[in-house]
């Protein structure tokens, strides 16, 4: 009975050490596409920031997994370039809400300096 146990612990602990790749079913590209565009969706439907979390978190849980070398690098240049689109993103962030700081701005000195205007005219015209 120990015997069948031990056998049976072996086989599960053999097939947790087996790469992913050979663990994961093979998607036909109908599969393929249709999840690519539930991804899409979804990231249209959520800001890029939760975006961002949910892929660095299973990014975070893929590396804890048995991976061959070549898995290992492909998912640090995914992790790289997950984070290069942050800083850009970011980036790109800042620079908008300057931009639309500096717009308020002039917008509030520019419709102050036309009422100023307006009251030098009225008094000009009495």
């Amino acid at each position: 009975m120990k015997k069948i146990l031990l056998k049976k612990q072996k086989k599960e602990a053999e097939a947790e050490k087996a790469p992913v790749e050979k663990q994961l079913k093979q998607e036909t590209l109908q599969e393929k596409e249709q999840r690519v565009a539930k991804m899409k969706e979804f990231e249209q439907k959520h800001s890029f920031d939760k975006v961002y979390k949910l892929k660095k978190e299973v990014l975070q849980e893929l590396k804890e997994l048995n991976l061959t070398d070549s898995q290992r690098e492909k998912l640090t240049k995914l992790e790289k370039a997950l984070d290069t689109e942050k800083k850009n993103h970011d980036k790109q962030k800042k620079e908008e809400k300057s931009q639309n700081g500096f717009t308020k701005f002039f917008a509030r000195n520019n419709g102050a300096l036309s009422s100023k205007k307006q009251k030098d005219q009225q008094e000009i015209e009495r």
